[in-house]
């Protein structure tokens, strides 16, 4: 339990260092300890540091290289940084070590709809949601490529099953109201458009 609870002690710590900015500590902090680097790569993400959050998850890879989550983890933060190639390299060594991790084919599936590899991306996201049915993002990105296979009434039924798993789910709404202004549907899809700029204002 001791253990435990300075692990724990170390996680909020590692979260104010973030919030503060002081970086340089909180890597100093988590050292070499592969979950405290996860969480630090983590943290780093959802501040939009994408570049230090990528070079974090090396780090640990460096300690461990059969870590799926640290793979599938840099492939994400690569997806934002719009790196799609090495986004799909990363994420293809993750189910490489683990098959059945649903991220790293929701990953890979991402940054092939940003490659405009459509067929491609929806095949990742079906092993995605083969392993977890409920996986809103999964369903989301197969709607966004359906969208540009201009498949409108499947990408509607893909992009509503992400939102009755994540009612708040901006992006979903967003490209369910793209199809349905693709359909003609005009007062329908823009009533989608705009709750998602509601849920989520800087949605580009």
């Amino acid at each position: 339990m001791a253990k435990k609870e300075r692990k724990g002690r170390k996680t909020k710590k590692l979260s104010k260092l973030v919030a503060a900015g002081k970086i340089a500590r909180a890597l100093d902090i988590a050292d070499n300890d592969v979950a405290l680097l996860l969480e630090l790569g983590a943290l780093l993400g959802k501040k939009g540091n994408h570049e230090l959050a990528a070079k974090t998850f090396d780090r640990l890879l460096r300690i461990n290289p059969e870590s799926a989550e640290a793979w599938n983890s840099k492939g994400a933060a690569l997806v934002n940084l719009q790196k799609y190639d090495e986004a799909i390299k990363c994420c293809q060594q993750a189910t490489k070590i683990d098959p059945n991790c649903a991220e790293a084919w929701n990953n890979r599936g991402a940054a092939l709809v940003n490659l405009a590899k459509y067929d491609e991306a929806i095949k990742c996201c079906d092993r995605a949601i083969k392993i977890n049915a409920d996986y809103a993002k999964a369903w989301n990105n197969k709607g966004a490529a359906l969208v540009n296979l201009q498949k409108y009434d499947q990408a509607i039924k893909c992009c509503d099953r992400a939102i009755r798993i994540e009612a708040q789910y901006a992006e979903a709404w967003f490209n369910k109201g793209a199809a349905l202004l693709s359909l003609g549907k005009y007062d329908e899809g823009q009533k989608c458009c705009d709750h998602a700029l509601k849920l989520s204002p800087n949605l580009p």
